[in-house]
């Protein structure tokens, strides 16, 4: 009887080890990015796993508590002891509900037993925070033993397309994707969406933008193909900073005839005052918060003037940013061209052409009014905004209208 107590006893803390490292395994899944070598303690909780990048060799005890809304960066080879507190929103007195502020954890840190770090935090390299210290600020890098051994990003090469959404740039995703030695991701930084709007906004400067960068790609960052690929129209913003950081990086300027675009976005609600998509419509860009328009004309223009007004300052945004980067590094790319450029892409990227075939994705699931369709007004609304960005892509787009 007392054997067989053992064995049952035995059995049981053998099932709930089994269901703590599988609740661990989906944790690490669910990650925006993760490294090798991580290791979760148990009773990790992690709000928003979608937001969070851990580097490889990351070590998080016992009963960690990580509010993850905000964004979180873990750099390679840092540990975090048992009962450490991570927040990454804070309640703003200047908006309603959270405010997201992201924590940036640098490699080869050392975060003690019961710490709590506040939101907006950055922790530099090297640092060692103390057993039950509060953190709120910025600490300098420290000097530690291991950040030698924290590793970095696998060399990979980089190649990022920024474009205005609703472009194509699923497709391009999925095609870029089916070479071997290529791995393109779809929108897989949600850090973006906030951080390129509060830059344009002007909430944010290209030093934090930077840090914030730095953090995603370089200290946490983890790639296990030769060319690691992201598709997100909010790089658009981006491209200079990216380029610095990154300078092995190349650059594909996905652009779609403005006219699509715009009856695409109008269908999906974008600017639309009664619909506000979550995230995205928190985060939609404001010709008047980027300084391109004054507060009164933006607020007496219509839905489908801001998006036209959007398709043109996204797409002139990426010519200003491009400017700034060696012709080598990037290319301007149609999305009506890209089924018979694609060769030409796969040489830019330095990569044998591979066999893609046809291929559309994310097409539009809402009714979309083609241009055909559009009324006096609004075909003089687009020539408005629109008019001399087209004339350079599309020359001979009025005599199609």
């Amino acid at each position: 009887m007392k054997f067989d107590r053992i064995r049952d006893l035995a059995r049981s803390v053998s099932a709930v080890r089994n269901r703590r490292r599988a609740e661990n395994r989906r944790l690490v899944r669910a990650f925006q990015s993760c490294g090798k070598g991580v290791e979760l303690g148990r009773n990790v909780r992690v709000s928003h796993p979608k937001w969070v990048c851990i580097g490889n060799r990351v070590r998080v005890g016992n009963d960690v508590s990580l509010e993850t809304e905000g964004g979180l960066t873990v750099g390679h080879g840092t540990r975090i002891a048992r009962g450490v507190t991570i927040r990454t929103t804070t309640r703003s007195s200047l908006e309603a509900g959270r405010a997201r502020r992201p924590v940036l954890i640098g490699k080869g840190v050392s975060i003690g037993r019961g710490a709590c770090i506040e939101a907006g935090s950055r922790i530099g390299n090297g640092a060692i925070i103390g057993a039950d210290a509060v953190i709120d600020g910025d600490v300098r890098d420290g000097v530690a033993e291991s950040l030698e051994r924290a590793g970095s990003e696998a060399g990979a090469r980089f190649v990022f397309v920024p474009s205005t959404g609703r472009s194509g740039t699923t497709t391009i995703a999925r095609l870029l994707s089916r070479h071997p030695q290529i791995r393109c991701r779809h929108e897989r930084r949600l850090q973006l969406i906030r951080l390129s709007t509060e830059l344009a906004h002007g909430i944010v400067g290209e030093e934090d933008a930077e840090a914030e960068l730095d953090a995603i790609y370089r200290q946490s960052g983890v790639y296990r193909s030769p060319i690691y690929g992201e598709s997100d129209h909010r790089l658009f913003n981006l491209i200079g900073i990216l380029a610095r950081l990154l300078p092995a990086s190349r650059f594909v300027w996905l652009i779609r005839d403005g006219r699509d675009v715009v009856a695409s976005t109008v269908a999906r609600g974008w600017y639309d005052a009664e619909f506000r998509s979550g995230l995205w419509g928190e985060y939609r860009l404001r010709g008047d918060r980027c300084g391109d328009l004054e507060a009164a004309e933006w607020e007496t223009m219509t839905q489908f003037e801001k998006n036209c007004w959007y398709w043109a300052y996204v797409n002139r945004t990426i010519g200003q940013q491009l400017e700034g980067v060696a012709a080598d590094r990037w290319m301007a790319l149609r999305l009506e061209d890209l089924a018979s450029k694609s060769a030409s892409l796969f040489e830019f990227l330095g990569v044998d052409p591979v066999a893609v075939g046809g291929m559309r994705e994310n097409t539009s699931r809402r009714t979309v009014v083609p241009p055909e369709r559009w009324d006096a007004a609004e075909r003089a609304a687009f020539d408005r905004w629109c008019g001399e960005t087209m004339d350079r892509w599309y020359p001979g787009w009025r005599a199609s209208s």
